[in-house]
Formats: structure tokens, sequence, C-alpha cells
């Protein structure tokens, strides 16, 4: 353990218990509070890494100010310009910050302590996540964007391992490192395999255009595709069975976007990493090929996604919207929350219509099919004349147990039916 990092914890309060994670310059480390008698994670980030982080210069000084750029100033905006998100938001499915400070070496940032670990972490633990923990998992993390998407603030970085659970099984978004606010960006950040199209086309510049000081691998190349997740993630990828089918034709060249400057809507980009997000806590995988970095900035860019035999159509239909090429053709969060609450009310409302034949009691009717629409009700009992079964005012005094359990409780929500 670093004295210098110990000392500075202990000076504010906290002893270190151990180290429960690394990132790309940075250390998590679960910290017990001396004066509130409890666990938090705190992330520790070298100021000596920072120094060595630089990114790229580009041929179009007109459009991108390469002082932007410059290794420690560069890397230190981004921390800081996490602190500052996570200042203004409270909502119970983001990550709550505690505290910031630092030191000569070091920055800190203390945060609540999520015991139960990342979606990524249940997803290599159980393959992908079944109904109907996936419903209610997407939208903790919907709400939680649509929380900062209303405050003018993107996450950059939208992906299973930036969603911790904590204690109570709730999801909530972490790892703003990589936000912003304002709607125009030029930073290419976050993992590769979650990048928008319009982030891979900046990307893609940046490596034909590379600093001769970025960082290289060990092949000597300058490392400016997969990162480290990337990695694990194509270790763990299967290249058995090619696509099922293809849902998505669209290309990059049929339509005229303003990001060919490096300019880009983070919020739109953030919509595109959370279709992705969806597609791998669906079937465990993500959606592109990742032979190579070339093979998947190609599957990126012409939206090269296939979907597995047996997943909900509606699903699938949902992600096709997330997963555009155009991003103004995408969807908002707040279209993205409706069409999972209409589709979950639909899931629902299917499981209470009772099957063509069947006499088994049911709950609650949705108000759609209220006394007074006098609309017929789906898989309703076919005996005698249909117009019979017809939502109305009864004209008979006695009818089977199932019709009559159906009509008390559907008279109950239509004040007009006596």
């Amino acid at each position: 353990m670093d004295p210098p990092l110990k000392s500075t914890f202990q000076q504010h309060g906290y002893e270190i218990e151990s180290q429960i994670g690394t990132g790309g310059f940075s250390s998590i480390y679960l910290i017990y509070s001396l004066r509130y008698h409890q666990h938090f994670a705190a992330k520790v980030v070298s100021l000596a890494n920072l120094t060595q982080t630089s990114t790229f210069e580009s041929n179009d000084s007109d459009n991108i100010d390469d002082s932007c750029y410059s290794g420690a100033n560069f890397a230190q905006k981004n921390i800081e310009t996490e602190v500052q998100a996570l200042i203004g938001l409270n909502h119970p499915n983001i990550i709550k910050m505690y505290e910031f400070f630092k030191d000569d070496r070091y920055l800190y940032i203390v945060f609540d302590y999520c015991l139960n670990g990342s979606l990524l972490d249940e997803i290599d633990a159980h393959g992908f996540i079944p109904e109907p923990r996936l419903t209610k998992v997407f939208l903790d993390i919907c709400k939680a964007l649509r929380h900062c998407h209303i405050r003018n603030v993107a996450h950059h970085d939208i992906k299973p391992a930036n969603v911790l659970v904590d204690k109570y099984h709730r999801c909530v978004l972490a790892d703003f490192g990589l936000s912003q606010t304002g709607r125009i960006s030029r930073d290419t950040m976050g993992s590769r395999v979650f990048m928008a199209p319009e982030q891979i086309s900046v990307t893609s510049k940046a490596r034909m255009n590379p600093r001769a000081d970025s960082p290289k691998d060990e092949n000597n190349q300058n490392n400016l595709g997969f990162s480290d997740e990337d990695k694990c993630i194509v270790n763990k990828k299967d290249n058995g069975d090619a696509s099922i089918h293809d849902m998505c034709s669209e290309k990059i060249d049929d339509f005229d976007v303003n990001y060919q400057n490096g300019h880009y809507d983070p919020m739109k980009a953030d919509i595109w990493s959370l279709g992705v997000t969806l597609y791998m806590m669906s079937t465990g995988d993500v959606p592109w090929p990742l032979t190579s970095i070339e093979d998947l900035d190609e599957a990126i860019l012409n939206c090269k996604i296939s979907y597995p035999q047996g997943m909900r159509p509606e699903l699938a239909q949902l992600i096709t919207k997330m997963l555009t090429v155009d991003p103004n053709k995408r969807p908002t969060i707040d279209d993205v929350f409706r069409i999972v609450e209409l589709n979950e009310i639909n899931r629902q409302a299917a499981k209470l219509m009772p099957k063509v034949g069947s006499h088994r009691k049911v709950g609650p009717i949705p108000m759609a099919l209220s006394l007074g629409s006098k609309r017929l009700i789906p898989g309703f009992p076919s005996r005698g004349s249909i117009h019979k079964y017809l939502i109305r005012k009864p004209q008979i005094t006695q009818v089977p147990s199932f019709e009559k359990n159906l009509i008390s409780i559907i008279s109950v929500g239509d004040k007009n039916f006596h």
C-alpha cells in the first residue's frame, strides 16, 4: 500500500480495507468511514498516469483544438467533469458521490459502495439477464439516463460494467468520469464496442493520425482501438454461427450528419450505447464481430446486426430503433422509456386475457376494454351468438361464472354501466 495514499485517506477520516478494481489509470478501493461507521468505494486516480495519457493530433486544426487533448490536462478535465456532473445529480438509480479531494499525487472520489458488483458480473455469472428482471433493470437505467439528459448531462460510456447493483438489487448508473454537459461533443470517449457510428468515425480519423507519443501495445502499434474491457469481450466472444436474420440494413452513407468534422450529439450517442447494452443484457453477447478493430468498425458503421432466434419481436424492434445509424432518427430517452413501459403493459395485459375456451377467472382488465368502448374482448369464449358477448349493459339475469366475474370486474371502472 502506498503510504502517501493511505495517509491522505486517514486525514479525511477513512481507512483502506482492500483494492476492489482497476481501470485505465485509476484504482477502486473499499474504504471505511470512521465518521459514519460504514463502507464506501473510492476511485483513486494517479496524477503520474494522467501525465502519460494523450490522444491524437488532427490535421484539421480549424475544427479541433489540440490544446484540449494534451495529456494530463485532458484527463484531469474529465475527472473534474465527473465531479461536477455528479454533484448536481440526485436520483436513486445514479451513484451517489459524497466527497472529492486530492493531494500532490492522487485524485480521490468517494462513492456509495455497491456490494453486488455490476451488470457485467451478473451477465458473466448467468449468461444473460432473464425476464422479468431484464425489464426492471432496463427501466432503472432509463430512469437514470433520463434524469441526466433532462439536466443536459451525457454519460458517454454506458455499458454493463458501468451499471452497478446496490444492496437492494437496484441498478445504479456509475462511472461518470467521461460525462460532459452540453449538447455538442468532440471528445471520443468510451469503450469501442459500445460506441456509436459518429464516435467511431472520429476515432477512425484518430487512428489515421496518431500522436508520436500515443500509448503503444506489445506489437508497437498505436493502442487507440480496443480497451482492456473490449479485449476481454473479444476473448469471450463465440465466433461460431453467423447471423440468423438481419434487421438493420441502413448504411452510414444514406444520410448527412455533422460529425464529419468531429462534432456529434453525446445524448444521441448515449442512446446507441444503451441499445448495445440492452442487446448484451438479453443475449449475453455483443452484436458485432470482434475479430479485429476494422471488422468491428465496419459492422458498427453499417449497422450489421443480427438477432438470435427466440428473441421477443418487441425487444428486437426496440434495439433496432436505438441502433439506428442516423443519430437524428434515433429515439430520445423519453421515447425509449415510453416504448418499454407500453410493451410491459401489453405483456402484462396479455397474461390477464383468457385463452380461447378457457373458463379461468381473470384479474383487472385494461381500461381500453371498458364497457363504454363496446369492443370485443380478445379470447372471449365463443359459445352461442357472438352478439351475446358484446361489452354493453347485460340483458340476461344468469350468466356463466366466468362472464359474471368479468362483468363485475370491469363495471367498477364504468360509471355509466347502470
